[in-house]
C-alpha cells in the first residue's frame, strides 16, 4: 500500500476559536469527476446499505461482536477506491449479516473541500444516512480542491438519498457542533497513530483496535486483512 494511499502530517493549527487539527498532505488528482454532470451509483448505495440499522456514525448491528473502524477523507482518491472496490462486498456479507459493525471517522486535511465535505456529512449522521452520503459522493469525487464541493453538489448528492432533509443538513453543517465532529476525528486519529488514508482498524469485543495491513484496495485484501487481525 505504500504509495497508494494519501499521506498525513498532524500540525497544531494556532489563533482558532475551536482547538482543531490540520493534516497535510500531498495532493493526488482524483480524475474520478463525471464531466456529464451525471449522479453515479444512487441506485447502487441504496441497494448496499437499505436495510441494515445505522446510527450516526455507525452501520450495522449494535450486538456486532467485532468492529471496523474506517479513517477517510471524502477528498481522496484511495478512499473512494475503498468504497467502490473494497467495501461493498464487505457490507453485504459481513455487516448485513450482523458479523461486522462499521463505523467511520471523517479527516479533513486535504483542503476546504474536505472541510465543506465532512461538516456536511456531519449533517447527515445526525440524520442517520451518513453512509449513504460518503459512498455516494465518493462515487461521484471530483478533483482535489477544485472548488467542486458546493452546495448545490452536495444538494445534488444527497438529494439522491431517501429520507435525508438537505436543508436540515446543510444548517446543521453550519453549526460548532460539525466543527466538533470534525476534531473528535482527528483527536482519534491522532491517538491511534492514523498517518494516512484510508486506514482501518479491527476492534474486537473487549479488545484494542488493531490496524488492518492491506495489500491492497479489494474485497479479497480486505478479507484477509480482517482473518489476520482476528487471529493476533
Amino acid at each position: 500500500m505504500t504509495g497508494k494511499r494519501t499521506r498525513l502530517l498532524a500540525v497544531v493549527a494556532a489563533a482558532v476559536a475551536v482547538a482543531a487539527v490540520a493534516i497535510v498532505a500531498s495532493i493526488v488528482t482524483s480524475g474520478s469527476s463525471d464531466k456529464s454532470g451525471k449522479l453515479r451509483g444512487a441506485s447502487e448505495v441504496r441497494s448496499l446499505i437499505r436495510g441494515i440499522p445505522q446510527r450516526g456514525y455507525t452501520l450495522g448491528r449494535s450486538d456486532a461482536p467485532a468492529t471496523l473502524i474506517e479513517f477517510v477523507d471524502l477528498q481522496c482518491p484511495y478512499c473512494a477506491q475503498l468504497a467502490r472496490d473494497g467495501l461493498p462486498a464487505i457490507i453485504a456479507n459481513e455487516v448485513r449479516s450482523g458479523r461486522l459493525r462499521l463505523e467511520l471517522r471523517i479527516l479533513s486535511f486535504l483542503g476546504p473541500d474536505s472541510q465543506t465535505a465532512a461538516r456536511f456529512a456531519a449533517g447527515a449522521a445526525r440524520q442517520n444516512r451518513v453512509w449513504q452520503f460518503t459512498e455516494l459522493f465518493f462515487r461521484n469525487q471530483g478533483r482535489e480542491n477544485s472548488g467542486y464541493v458546493t452546495e448545490d453538489f452536495l444538494r445534488k448528492v444527497a438529494g439522491a438519498i431517501d429520507g435525508l432533509d438537505v436543508d436540515r443538513a446543510l444548517a446543521f453543517s453550519r453549526t460548532p457542533e460539525a466543527e466538533d465532529d470534525l476534531e473528535r476525528a482527528n483527536s482519534e486519529a491522532r491517538k491511534l497513530g492514523v498517518t494516512a488514508t484510508p486506514t482501518l482498524f479491527l476492534m474486537q469485543a473487549g479488545g484494542r483496535p488493531r490496524q488492518l495491513a492491506l495489500s491492497d484496495l479489494t474485497a479479497d485484501a480486505v478479507r484477509s486483512a480482517i482473518s489476520a487481525a482476528r487471529q493476533r
